[in-house]
């Protein structure tokens, strides 16, 4: 793939950032070009700098990518040959345009991937984090199924809720997988998840993933059920331990079917417990904090 001079010129100046997504001064149009069933769907961006830029949506890389050509190429362009393939990410999850600006030069960088806003949120700060950069912001932020999201959202995560041990509850609101995440700091990223519980539309289950819930270089492999209650009938989920190399606790990965998930009733309720292994904790949901209830309603669909 050959990159346009100036392309090179910008993400030299801006150090880490990615070439392959890098687009200079783009006006983007999205194409909606969702996956058949209702399935993961992949982020296509082209890109001519200074001139155009296309987006689309779907599930093969080949034709998606093709599509966000075209739609470059439809704008005005010089030249169609002008439209550089910049970016393919499947599964998209959450996915950004970023806004980026150095001295006399200014452009686009794309992130994508990301399981919930509060991680795409994340990802932004730390490209914006660059030293050579003057302004960066996001100007448009695409959910998992492809569809326009406010860029307000980012700015509604510093109200999640929170209890007095600064735990935050983070919803994703997946169509088809959505999730449930308690994370126990103010950073949202794999080393401070407390737990995530999902559903699987598709498969039919309901899920839970569980940090640290053994000893000490405690093997894993063990099985065992977790326990969940928020005071009515209660969701049992069984599964194994597995490795958490980083804590060198094991953690706990298990799943129920879905239709168990109905009995239990998280629309009402003001904090979840979770036994394992002897274990009892509470974890409360926090004044005004609707995530669980929306979550139930996701999977029960």
């Amino acid at each position: 793939m050959s990159i346009a001079p100036r392309t090179k010129i910008l993400t030299s100046a801006l150090g880490k950032m990615t070439l392959f997504a890098a687009a200079i001064a783009t006006f983007v149009i999205p194409t909606p070009l969702h996956a058949e069933g209702g399935g993961p769907v992949g982020i296509a961006i082209a890109s001519a700098p200074e001139q155009s830029s296309g987006v689309c949506f779907g599930e093969n890389s080949v034709e998606t990518l093709n599509c966000a050509r075209k739609k470059c190429a439809a704008g005005d362009v010089y030249s169609a040959s002008d439209c550089l393939r910049v970016l393919w990410c499947y599964p998209m999850g959450w996915s950004a345009d970023i806004f980026v600006q150095v001295p006399e030069i200014h452009g686009h960088e794309y992130t994508c991937g990301w399981s919930s806003p509060a991680q795409l949120k994340a990802a932004i700060a730390v490209k914006c984090s660059n030293p050579f950069l003057i302004e960066c912001l996001a100007v448009q932020i695409w959910s998992p199924d492809g569809k326009e999201v406010d860029v307000a959202v980012l700015d509604q995560l510093s109200e999640e809720a929170k209890d007095d041990n600064e735990t935050a509850w983070v919803l994703n609101d997946h169509p088809i997988r959505p999730a449930l995440d308690l994370y126990g700091g103010p950073e949202f990223n794999d080393e401070t998840l407390i737990f995530s519980l999902f559903c699987d539309r598709q498969s039919g289950t309901v899920s839970l993933l569980m940090r640290e819930v053994g000893e000490i270089d405690e093997p894993a492999g063990e099985n065992t059920c977790a326990t969940l209650s928020t005071g009515g009938e209660p969701l049992k989920i069984c599964g194994s331990t597995i490795p958490n190399e980083l804590a060198g606790i094991p953690d706990f990965n298990g799943s129920s079917p879905i239709f168990d998930f109905g009995k239990f009733d998280l629309s009402t309720a003001r904090s979840l417990n979770v036994a394992i292994k002897g274990r009892s904790t509470d974890f409360a949901f926090g004044p005004g904090n609707d995530r669980p209830k929306r979550f139930h309603a996701l999977c029960k669909g």
